[in-house]
């Protein structure tokens, strides 16, 4: 039986415990306002803006290293809060940067607001639109030997633009499969 009632929301509003008038406000969705408060962003003076986010237990602890259970959901009890702060995070992105055993943690994931939080993405896709964001954030894999498989859909889907930091060797064992066009492969030298 249909009901007229609204569908409870899967997703509580966080609770602000410190904000700053700094940065530029950003072009939140009313849900995802609602869910989020007043979301700011410093705009940066010099290179890029890096930010991070990862769960972690009280201990310090941000994976479990078991398979099976080596992401973050198993720290953070698979909390909607937590997913969708990083679709929050993704929407605003320009790259999302992963290492190698992120990827091998979940191979079929992108790294898109869409992909770990479906249930906001309209609001995702509103936000990116105000924003005027033309495409999905990079999805950049680092990987120092190189021993990706480029049929995961990561590099193969077309959802994303994917790049591969890797080092010289690892760039020439990538090499020596079919790199779709989508995927760039970067090397850098150790030092």
């Amino acid at each position: 039986m249909l009901s007229n009632k609204r569908r409870a929301s899967p997703f509580s509003a966080l609770r602000t415990l410190v904000e700053t008038r700094r940065g530029g406000k950003l072009p939140l969705p009313p849900r995802l306002s609602r869910l989020y408060g007043a979301f700011r962003l410093p705009v940066p003076r010099l290179g890029p803006l890096v930010f991070s986010n990862f769960v972690s237990t009280l201990d310090g602890v941000v994976s479990l290293q078991v398979k099976g259970h080596s992401g973050g959901g198993d720290i953070s009890g698979f909390s909607g809060q937590d997913r969708m702060v990083m679709g929050l995070l993704r929407a605003v992105a320009d790259a999302v940067i992963v290492g190698s055993g992120t990827l091998a943690a979940d191979p079929e994931h992108l790294w898109t607001p869409q992909a770990i939080c479906p249930e906001l993405a309209d609001d995702y896709r509103r936000l990116s639109d105000a924003m005027e964001k033309p495409r999905a954030a990079l999805n950049v894999i680092v990987s120092a030997a190189g021993t990706l498989n480029l049929r995961l859909p990561v590099f193969t889907s077309g959802k994303v633009a994917a790049m591969i930091i890797t080092t010289l060797r690892g760039a020439q064992r990538l090499r020596a499969q079919r790199v779709p066009d989508a995927v760039q492969i970067h090397a850098i030298r150790r030092s």
